[in-house]
């Protein structure tokens, strides 16, 4: 019996849509975006049909807990969708699966498959995207950082971020990822 992944998903999303950061950044918009880089890289990088399951249930989960210079945020999010996954029956597999992926998303990253290193470059998706000084802008509010730091801390993000793990995001978005770059280290704050 072939099991419905997007009605699993969908119950899981209205979960975790109630449970979500209200963060300017860190919120339900952003696990959105994050399953949604997911669900595409999966399909652009041939992931099977469970597998890509898994995934886009640690896209939707990954961020369930964020404290602003948190680190155990990954651990904190871990233990809130262990709860949620257990009641939405999957299985002991499924949650070890899903607990990896979102340890992957710790930064700085350093992804031992392809799972890993899709949900890695879906959660940094918006670095190489056209609105990514509004989402920037989004994360300093967020962290309460005046212009000038908050993009200076950005520049060695950028510099060990240089390029995405899998082909589909390196296709998609490092010619932007590159052109972003250029344009942080010309501006003057």
């Amino acid at each position: 019996m072939k099991m419905n992944y997007e009605k699993k998903l969908k119950e899981l999303s209205e979960i975790v849509k109630s449970l979500a950061p209200n963060l300017q950044f860190h919120n339900w918009t952003h696990m959105q975006e994050v399953d949604n880089a997911c669900k595409m890289y999966a399909q652009m990088e041939g992931l099977d049909e469970h597998n890509t399951y898994i995934l886009r249930t640690a896209a939707l989960t990954h961020d369930l807990y964020f404290e602003v210079g948190g680190i155990f945020n990954e651990e904190k999010t871990v233990d809130i969708t262990n709860k949620i996954l257990s009641t939405l029956n999957y299985t002991t597999e499924e949650i070890k699966k899903v607990r990896k992926l979102i340890m992957a998303t710790r930064l700085p990253t350093n992804p031992q498959n392809i799972s890993e290193k899709i949900i890695c470059d879906a959660d940094l998706d918006n670095l190489g995207r056209y609105d990514f000084f509004e989402k920037s802008e989004l994360c300093r509010i967020e962290g309460g950082f005046e212009k000038k730091k908050w993009y200076e801390k950005q520049m060695p993000l950028f510099l060990n971020h240089v390029n995405y793990y899998t082909d589909s995001a390196k296709k998609l978005r490092g010619e932007k990822l590159k052109q972003n770059i250029e344009d942080l280290k010309v501006m003057k704050w």
